[in-house]
């Protein structure tokens, strides 16, 4: 094979990341700059998820048994133990392949490795496509292995000597120095030569017939939708879970509390608390107990609880409750009416852009309303209110403050304040306390009729004693008598008079 004479990719990178270290302090996977930042991501792979024997070119997770196994793995405590020379793997899917760059930086960056937890050593292997002079330059699947792995944890780095199971070019202008089939290289140049076109999978197998290896966990990056990941990947059979629910009042100040059962004995339970609302959410800063006040800042969001599982010999398992009811917002005092008078109503609806309703869009008559009658209307509220405040129009009218419940306003029209206003057309207007959110409905009003006048006889209040009718009828007996007494006295007066003048 022709020696090359150009730099080596390693000397390249290890350069460039030293000074990109020493200028700002900056990670080594800068040296990729067209990369995306990659996200760590710890994934537990359940063992019986994992196909037995599968077709190595499907993309997903699969299998193969060693030469005189009757299976390639088997799920143990400690992770996954492979029998013989067996091997598993994940290819990815058509579209979500890796870039060789992409993977030399994540390696420079501490992204590959894999880590065994008892019996001989396990070698990774990373599938790439590339051109061989096998296929006549045509691109092919090709696995490099490396030189020499060791029981316990191995990091990958980029001058390890790796070797590729076909040739592969190492230069489109030098086709003489291509990588030979089993010979040694740094796995930097195998990923930055030229006949090199993408990784589309990672795999694990024993290096030791009749033996088994287990392995506890591997390493490597992957990408979805353009965005790269390195999944810490762990092989352990989850913790059967249990359940767990919210139990108490979905308002602010009360507690709510997590109601778990059903875990295993031993199982190490710990709690996180969610607010959001009905497509998104996140962790409650600091809300880890099994217990919760509901505070100011959870109005309008819903509650939930999150348990986490943990029992050595198996993956965690996490479980999330079922969401409370939206938390209200505390009702506030009816606030002052939105416009002075009916002109300046149509003002302030034509600015809000709102439309009267008809009566029955809200569960009135068609007709005009009873003003001596109580009448309901639901509103449909999908604003984020707790609580409306509602006016009639023409003079406002302040009607009172009702709850929102389940996306509607019930909202009771008395006979109190219906007999207040004139018959004719009204509008009653609904305002959210918090959204300001405006609805508007047309009412006719049928006044209440006027009372009829009191043409009744008034009798004369009851008095203890005789009447005033009696009172006179007895007088008249003893005033007659006197009269006549008094006259019966003169005329004897007179006659004793004209007797002594006689005699």
């Amino acid at each position: 094979m022709k020696s090359s004479t150009r730099k080596s990719p390693v000397r390249r990178i290890l350069a460039a990341g030293l000074g990109l270290t020493l200028m700002g302090g900056m990670s080594l996977v800068a040296v990729a700059p067209a990369q995306a930042d990659a996200y760590r991501a710890a994934m537990n792979i359940d063992p019986s998820t994992i196909p037995a024997n599968g077709e190595t070119n499907e993309a997903g997770w699969y299998s193969t048994a060693g030469s005189g196994e009757s299976s390639p793995f088997t799920g143990t405590r400690k992770g996954l133990e492979l029998h013989g020379q067996s091997a598993v793997g994940q290819s990815f899917a058509p579209g979500e392949s890796l870039d060789a760059s992409t993977l030399l930086s994540q390696i420079v960056a501490g992204g590959l490795g894999w880590a065994t937890a008892g019996g001989p050593a396990v070698d990774m292997r990373i599938v790439i496509d590339a051109r061989s002079v096998e296929s006549g330059q045509e691109p092919r699947t090709v696995t490099l292995t490396p030189v020499e792995s060791v029981p316990g944890t191995n990091i990958v780095q980029a001058t390890d000597q790796w070797t590729a199971d076909a040739s592969i070019a190492r230069d489109d202008n030098d086709t003489d120095a291509d990588f030979q089939a089993g010979e040694p290289a740094p796995l930097a140049d195998f990923l930055s030569a030229d006949g090199v076109n993408s990784i589309s999978g990672f795999a694990l197998a024993g290096t030791t017939p009749g033996q088994s290896s287990v392995v506890g966990s591997a390493t490597w990056p992957t990408t979805s939708y353009g965005t790269v990941y390195v999944n810490d990947y762990t092989f352990l059979a989850p913790l059967k879970a249990g359940t767990v629910k919210v139990r108490g009042k979905a308002a602010i100040g009360q507690t709510l509390t997590a109601e778990v059962s059903g875990w295993p004995e031993g199982a190490k339970l710990s709690y996180e608390w969610v607010r959001g609302q009905e497509y998104s959410g996140g962790p409650i800063e600091g809300a880890t107990a099994k217990t919760y006040k509901i505070t100011d800042e959870d109005a309008f969001r819903m509650i939930s609880v999150s348990v986490t599982g943990s029992l050595e010999g198996y993956a965690d398992s996490r479980v999330l409750s079922d969401r409370t009811p939206l938390v209200p917002a505390p009702a506030k005092s009816i606030a002052p009416a939105p416009a002075a008078d009916s002109d300046k109503l149509a003002s302030f609806l034509k600015d809000k852009g709102v439309q009267k309703q008809k009566p029955t869009a809200v569960g009135l008559p068609a007709g005009k309303l009873d003003a001596t009658k109580e009448h309901t209307a639901d509103v449909v509220w999908t604003a984020l209110d707790s609580h409306v405040d509602v006016y009639l129009y023409s003079t406002p009218t302040k009607v009172g403050s009702f709850p929102v419940v389940d996306g509607k306003a019930q909202i009771t029209l008395t006979s109190e304040v219906l007999s207040t206003l004139e018959g004719g057309s009204h509008t009653l207007v609904i305002t959210g306390q918090t959204s300001g959110e405006v609805q508007a409905v047309a009412l006719e009003i049928e006044p209440a009729p006027a009372a009829a006048p009191d043409t009744a006889t008034v009798e004369p209040a009851a008095v203890e004693g005789p009447q005033l009718a009696d009172t006179g009828s007895a007088l008249t007996f003893p005033v007659t008598a006197g009269v006549i007494l008094l006259l019966a006295g003169a005329a004897l007066f007179l006659t004793r008079r004209r007797m002594a003048q006689h005699s």
